[in-house]
């Protein structure tokens, strides 16, 4: 072992282990990301046709033709939104889901329903680290559900039965299978740094100098033995 074994590396500017705790002070508590909830508002599933766009700009969106039309369109309608990865994606998954509709030859009224249900997943998704796949998934079947039955005022028949398979499972297929990475791009992601640096192994002193002396005086006791016979 070393006399004077090397300091352990600190890394500055790092949060203490406690931080990662949870604390009772809530003055404390923002200073933590991991504390801080969303400002989003998450609505109950519900009859939502004109939640994230109008009729009037909706029609203007499906009248688009080329993608960076619709890219911009998008794009001018999160003015508000701050620049950033997270802003980016939605506007992508958006782009993608009016030209799904656009494909499926949708009216107004069923795009604009299409495009609030991947809007109100989006963010109860983002709402928080503890909403999982299957909340998702559950999530959007039920906002599915109130557009697809007859049983007004809770549900509207918008869709049918095979428009609205179509549309659960382009939902599956662009936003379900891609979580993680919409999870990393729009939520806040940790790591646990430990200042600790793992000591040297200590030194073993060889026993073979020991052993040769031996074998030396044994082998020395039986050739004294020889002579004196």
């Amino acid at each position: 072992m070393e006399e004077n074994p090397r300091p352990f590396v600190q890394i500055n500017n790092l949060p203490k282990i406690g931080d990662f705790c949870f604390t009772l002070n809530p003055k404390e508590r923002h200073r933590i990301t991991a504390f801080n909830q969303t400002t989003a508002t998450v609505k109950e599933p519900r009859i939502s046709q004109y939640e994230y766009l109008d009729q009037e700009k909706t029609s203007h969106l499906l009248n688009l033709k080329t993608s960076k039309e619709i890219y911009d369109f998008i794009a001018s309608t999160l003015s508000n939104h701050s620049k950033g990865r997270p802003k980016d994606l939605f506007i992508q998954l958006i782009s993608d889901v009016t030209k799904f509709c656009q494909s499926r030859a949708f009216d107004v009224e069923k795009t604009a329903t299409v495009l609030s249900q991947f809007y109100q997943t989006h963010l109860y998704f983002t709402s928080g680290l503890q909403v999982s796949a299957e909340k998702i998934y559950i999530y959007f079947k039920e906002l599915m559900m109130c557009h697809s039955l007859p049983f007004p005022p809770a549900q509207k028949k918008v869709f049918s039965v095979k428009e609205a398979k179509d549309i659960l499972e382009f939902f599956c297929k662009i936003y379900l299978r891609n979580l993680p990475l919409v999870k990393y791009l729009c939520m806040p992601n940790f790591a646990l740094y430990l200042n600790y640096e793992i000591p040297p192994r200590p030194v073993l002193h060889s026993t073979d100098k020991k052993k040769g002396k031996k074998g030396t005086d044994r082998s020395d006791k039986k050739k004294a033995k020889k002579s004196a016979k």
